[in-house]
């Protein structure tokens, strides 16, 4: 994948359904419980991988209904373009479309194979399957010739799903909110470390950029603002990326560490992934 010298952009449209969009089974929006209709654009980047890349889309009927229905709907877009190019000059590699009402999950996809240069590499058929009790998967596969960096988290230990795993990611989370509701953030510096660091390749940006920009030290100085409490209790654990990134998300999907506006309206949501080297714990997303 053309991580090296291009930027991966993904931009997806879906409404009349719940939803779950990954790339290489990482999460990069999810509406588990309302399926507000969405329309949005954003680098991925720092989740594309060497020679194969799946896109997936889960959609789950909405809220009061019991099955997709044919305005149940999603387009994925997945799109490319150097990284010394503006924004807009993005070129197209593969769609994945799927509605809701089809008889079967054959005909729930549009195969949409835009025409690649050959120096690209190739993308797969559309397909999806039946996800019981009334969901439907969507994915393909794009698999590239051009080079991209193996991020870490690629060859981590894999994370099991159990009660063990969630008592140490709520002690990890636990400490990241005492030291912001403390107005500290100097800890990012070195709790962050490779987030930053591959982040800064992803991005085309100094490292020292990421560092001192990270949204977390203007969160604890803005007095505008408070941070949201942490309700453990409440929260879903996630393992994804091949079982090697772990996470704490609200009920909905979003993450965990939440600053509000006092004045009320308005959130700003900090994700937190880690992987698991030996006995510790990475921030690496």
């Amino acid at each position: 994948m053309p991580t090296k010298q291009h930027i991966v952009s993904l931009r997806w449209s879906v409404g009349g359904c719940r939803y779950d969009v990954r790339i290489n089974d990482v999460p990069i929006f999810q509406d588990l419980e309302r399926g507000y209709p969405t329309t949005a654009n954003m680098s991925v980047n720092e989740f594309i991988v060497p020679d194969d890349n799946d896109l997936s889309i889960h959609l789950s009927p909405a809220p009061g209904e019991k099955e997709l229905g044919a305005h149940s709907r999603a387009e994925l877009t997945l799109m490319v373009r150097p990284h010394t190019a503006r924004k807009g000059k993005d070129v197209v590699l593969t769609n994945l479309i799927v509605q809701g009402g089809a008889a079967g999950p054959e005909q729930a996809t549009e195969d949409s194979l835009p025409p690649l240069g050959a120096g690209w590499g190739q993308v797969g058929p559309a397909g999806a399957v039946v996800m019981p009790p009334a969901g439907l998967l969507a994915s393909r596969r794009v698999s590239f010739t051009l080079p991209a960096y193996a991020w870490r988290w690629l060859k981590s230990d894999v994370i099991a799903a159990d009660a063990t795993t969630r008592r140490d990611l709520e002690k990890i989370y636990t400490a990241i909110w005492t030291r912001l509701s403390q107005g500290q953030s100097d800890w990012v510096y070195q709790g962050m470390q490779e987030r930053h660091a591959e982040m800064a390749q992803a991005l085309f940006e100094p490292v020292r950029t990421l560092e001192t920009e990270n949204g977390l030290h203007e969160a604890v100085r803005d007095s505008s603002s408070t941070l949201f409490p942490l309700e453990l209790p409440d929260a879903v654990m996630q393992v994804y990326g091949g079982g090697r990134l772990a996470r704490l998300v609200r009920w909905d999907g979003r993450p965990l560490i939440v600053f509000v506006q006092k004045a009320g309206g308005t959130a700003d949501y900090y994700p937190i992934t880690l992987r698991r080297q030996g006995s510790a714990w990475i921030i690496c997303r």
